[in-house]
């Protein structure tokens, strides 16, 4: 639907500017309503994607490790990190929830608390950890 939003700017510029003749002009409302179009769907989408979050008492941090990703050739190379901590629900469920730099750095193994997090179709984020003492 991406397509459609940049297909609806497009059309617009193309008429405006006037290249293909008389026609062209046809297509400054038809880029027009395509373009409200996908933002209509965009919108539509970000509210389907982001679901609520989850709240669960009593967790336990079982592990905490970094995934690292190198790409690249001989002229540029591009590394990515990606943090996940592992916990352990009160009914002994574990859940592998992508966390943030500064969460990763705050989150210590064997910390008991509350969580929040969102659980999307290819993973799990932590919106928040409260540690209890």
């Amino acid at each position: 639907m991406l397509f459609v939003y940049i297909a609806g700017l497009v059309a617009i510029a193309y008429g405006a500017l006037n290249l293909g003749g008389a026609w062209a002009s046809a297509l400054i409302p038809l880029g027009i309503f395509w373009f409200f179009c996908g933002l209509l769907f965009l919108k539509e989408y970000k509210i389907v994607r982001t679901p609520p979050p989850l709240e669960i008492d009593s967790v336990v941090v079982i592990s905490k490790f970094v995934e690292q990703r190198i790409r690249g050739n001989w002229m540029w190379t591009n590394t990515a990190y990606t943090y996940f901590v592992t916990f352990e629900f009160s009914n002994g469920e574990r859940k592998k929830i992508t966390v943030d730099a500064k969460q990763y750095g705050t989150i210590f193994e064997g910390d008991m608390g509350v969580i929040e997090y969102k659980e999307y179709l290819e993973h799990t984020e932590l919106v928040s950890f409260h540690p209890q003492a």
